[in-house]
């Protein structure tokens, strides 16, 4: 509260206004968890951040080292989720802050590496819960640093994590821990391919994500990648903590394209996420029109409906009118059976008309 009472808070802004607020909310949270939970909805309000939120970021990472601090879990869960929006670049694109680009980006990257450096020693922590949640929180570090590095790589060496609370599992920690050293170029081939091992597909795929990272992307990587796509979206939709989105992890490779063209050979969601990077890369100008174009034909030449319907979209946005018009009429005529002649009818003249099928 120190470091608090030297901020104005007042001349600060969170999801609601006036960040004058903040310092109760973190007070508060000495004896009522439900306040820090308070604090991360106006700090990082659906994933926006604000004004308030890399100045406030450090200071709860620091009440996080109290173990007399009621709000302790949920606070590094705060961090956690925090370093995941940085990660997905919502400070340098999420207009809802009002301040988004690059200046506020490198505000809130300076502010997590300074979090993730203050709740280091909590890796270590007696407390397993304290632990676990500090490997999800450390893993978004993208430069080297021992401390970090070295206790996640004592995460990943827990044979088996005996008690954890109802929303972490192994599976989320190994994930951490594995996708932590990666992004600190620090992860070894060994360690990434004990990972590829596991039994979860989700964890094979950041090991997978891992080895590409590092510069591994022979055609074992580049199929694990695809084979464990669908398992990494459906954890990344359906679970809290949520799995980082693997669209956004793939378009974060040097040079990704190798990978996204592998994926597109690959089962029908690693196909259709493979669209959903090409379009990625293409916003940010880091591939032309012309490739996007040829992966989005590519993939839709392929027989299933929604492969085609995916590929038209994305042929449609870049301009491919008629190309899209005919993978979608195609995908249409895929449900054949399932509708009836008129309703099929209804739904090609629409797309032709310029319309769009709806799944």
């Amino acid at each position: 509260m120190d470091r608090s009472s030297n901020v104005d808070w007042s001349q600060l802004t969170h999801a609601y206004g006036s960040a004058s607020d903040v310092p109760g909310l973190m007070e508060a949270g000495r004896t009522d968890d439900q306040a820090v939970w308070d604090l991360s909805n106006v700090l990082i309000h659906q994933g926006s951040l604000y004004p308030a939120t890399p100045v406030a970021m450090p200071i709860v990472a620091r009440f996080a080292l109290d173990p007399d601090y009621a709000g302790r879990l949920v606070a590094i869960e705060m961090i956690a989720f925090y370093g995941g929006q940085v990660d997905v670049e919502t400070a340098l694109n999420d207009q809802h802050s009002g301040i988004a680009g690059p200046e506020f980006d490198r505000t809130c990257r300076a502010a997590l590496a300074e979090c993730t450096r203050i709740i280091a020693p909590l890796l270590d922590d007696l407390d397993q819960d304290v632990r676990a949640h500090a490997v999800c929180a450390c893993q978004w570090l993208d430069t080297p640093d021992p401390d970090v590095s070295q206790g996640l790589v004592r995460a990943l060496e827990v044979r088996r994590w005996l008690r954890l609370s109802d929303d972490l599992t192994t599976g989320d920690v190994r994930r951490a821990a594995l996708a932590g050293l990666a992004r600190q170029g620090l992860l070894t081939t060994d360690t990434a391919r004990m990972g590829a091992r596991d039994k979860d597909r989700a964890t094979r795929f950041v090991a997978a994500w891992g080895l590409a990272r590092i510069g591994n992307r022979d055609s074992s990587t580049l199929r694990a990648l695809a084979d464990n796509w669908a398992a990494t979206v459906e954890l990344n939709i359906n679970t809290w903590p949520r799995m980082e989105d693997p669209v956004v992890m793939l378009a974060q490779l040097d040079d990704p394209w190798p990978v996204v063209t592998g994926l597109a050979d690959g089962p029908e969601a690693a196909a259709e996420g493979a669209l959903e990077v090409a379009q990625v890369l293409h916003h940010k100008g880091l591939v032309d029109t012309d490739s996007v174009m040829l992966l989005a034909r590519k993939v839709g030449v392929r027989r299933e409906a929604t492969l085609k319907q995916a590929a038209g979209k994305v042929l449609k946005e870049l301009g491919a009118e008629a190309a899209a018009v005919e993978l979608w009429t195609r995908a249409v005529g895929k449900t054949r059976g399932k509708l009836s002649k008129k309703k099929l009818a209804a739904i090609v003249n629409l797309i032709h008309s310029g319309g769009e099928p709806q799944s």
